[in-house]
């Protein structure tokens, strides 16, 4: 039963491999917008590390002014991907449900809402 819905589904002339490949070849125009958005999102990308990693350098200081141990500083800079991993879920499907204009709404006001 397997060789035949295997067969089946090869007769369409649509073989995969190496000598079944295009002869045409299409130029890509690489566009300079395209550099912009890589720069932009390594320098956010830098931004939320710095950011993350701040009490570590200053821990001693930390301690003894604030009274905090050594795992609440140690877990102050594991709260970014541990709300990545509970927000990635829920934005996600808000993405397939609801589409990109929701998101595009939702992320900015959410920032806005726990930053106050």
């Amino acid at each position: 039963m397997m060789s035949s819905e295997t067969s089946s589904l090869l007769d369409n002339n649509d073989k995969v491999g190496p000598g079944n490949l295009q002869d045409t070849c299409q130029e890509t125009k690489v566009y300079k917008r395209r550099y912009y958005v890589v720069v932009v999102f390594c320098v956010f990308a830098f931004c939320q590390g710095w950011i993350w990693n701040t009490f570590g350098p200053i821990q001693g200081a930390a301690e003894h002014v604030f009274g905090w141990g050594d795992s609440t500083i140690a877990l102050l800079a594991n709260w970014g991907p541990i709300s990545y991993v509970f927000t990635v879920t829920l934005f996600s499907w808000l993405l397939n449900v609801k589409g990109i204009v929701c998101v595009l709404y939702l992320v900015p006001s959410s920032r806005w809402y726990w930053m106050r």
